[in-house]
């Protein structure tokens, strides 16, 4: 089996530390980009990203690109979650809503796709609900 290089955000709790446990044990490198720091970190690779503020975004993807860590598999998976009416929210509630839910995957993905593409493999997966 070929290991790849996968990066997981919001890989500190939830589905996301159960995916990065799996490719873990798989064998893979794990890269987790996450406000909280996840239990499996001596096995894996944590950048405390707060996917809320697209220059943290930005600046984690330098420091993968300065390390030369190319990334074979990028899954989306961190989301903001809040179960009151939409009428409730305030305007930067809605701002770090769309940079988390939204923003934050298609940057990462425009970014990493290139390299992607360079070496003729990668995936993508994006994780909702």
């Amino acid at each position: 089996m070929i290991k790849r290089t996968a990066l997981i955000t919001g890989g500190a709790q939830g589905l996301g530390k159960m995916i990065a446990e799996e490719l873990i044990t798989s064998g893979n490198v794990v890269i987790i980009f996450d406000i909280k720091e996840p239990p499996q970190k001596n096995r894996s690779k944590f950048f405390k990203v707060n996917l809320t503020k697209i220059d943290e975004v930005k600046s984690a993807l330098n420091l993968l690109d300065k390390e030369k860590i190319n990334v074979d598999i990028l899954i989306n998976n961190a989301s903001l979650r809040n179960f009151k009416s939409f009428n409730d929210f305030t305007d930067e509630e809605i701002k770090d809503y769309l940079n988390v839910n939204l923003y934050s995957p298609l940057l990462l993905t425009k970014y990493l796709l290139t390299g992607m593409k360079k070496r003729n493999y990668g995936r993508i997966i994006n994780i909702s609900s």
